[in-house]
């Protein structure tokens, strides 16, 4: 835009162990382009910097060629280089609606990032409520005070007499299986193991099934005597 600088800036080096003085010769000037130099030598410690400015003045395009020239050698070799800039009416208004637009992305950006935080809050606040009504869920449970029995290695609700089972108990009969301690009872099931309870009840049941065992044969004997 009008009024403003445009800046591009080359740094002119020596790859090789040898100084080098160089001249800039401006071939074609215009007022609106502007070229400077910091220095005119060039060495491997130092290197020089070449400076190209553009201020428009106009809608116009402006157009300028310099041409580098070693000192050494005869002048040999050389580079010219052309220079051209232009100025359009509407720059000024279109960068005001790139930057306005870019700073609605990204307050869009940061509104959908919020979002997004709100939402896994929610997520997490839910998930804290399940756990707390299982855990509530569990605890009415263990403190209602049904009794269990283990028959056959599974857990059976003891019901008053002349009642049935519920469908609820009827179902948690029938997810279980033998051997196997079901959810509510894995914690106990896990501490009796450590404390060795475990292994005492399987003793005594295959104690209690060799008794049965052994008085089923002492029968069937006492039978075929009689």
């Amino acid at each position: 835009p009008i009024g403003e600088k445009a800046e591009r800036r080359f740094v002119l080096r020596c790859d090789v162990p040898l100084e080098f003085d160089f001249e800039v010769l401006h071939l074609r000037r215009h007022p609106d382009i502007e070229v400077t130099v910091d220095r005119c030598r060039i060495t491997p410690e130092d290197p020089a910097e070449l400076c190209l400015e553009y201020r428009p003045t106009s809608y116009t395009s402006a157009v300028s060629e310099i041409e580098v020239v070693l000192a050494q050698f005869g002048g040999e070799p050389t580079r010219r280089i052309k220079i051209a800039g232009s100025c359009l009416p509407g720059l000024k208004q279109t960068e005001v609606e790139t930057r306005g637009l870019l700073e609605i992305e990204e307050e869009k950006r940061q509104l959908h990032d919020m979002s997004i935080v709100k939402r896994v809050g929610k997520l997490m606040e839910k998930s804290k409520n399940r756990q707390r009504m299982t855990k509530r869920a569990a605890s009415k449970s263990n403190s209602s005070g049904e009794r269990e029995k283990l028959v056959n290695g599974l857990y059976m609700p003891e019901s008053k007499a002349g009642r049935k089972l519920t469908q609820n108990q009827t179902g948690y009969v029938l997810m279980q299986k033998p051997g196997k301690a079901p959810l509510k009872h894995l914690k106990g099931y896990i501490e009796e193991v450590r404390s060795g309870k475990v292994k005492e009840r399987e003793d005594w049941e295959k104690r209690k099934q060799a008794t049965r065992e052994m008085a089923a044969i002492l029968w069937r004997a006492v039978f075929r005597q009689s």
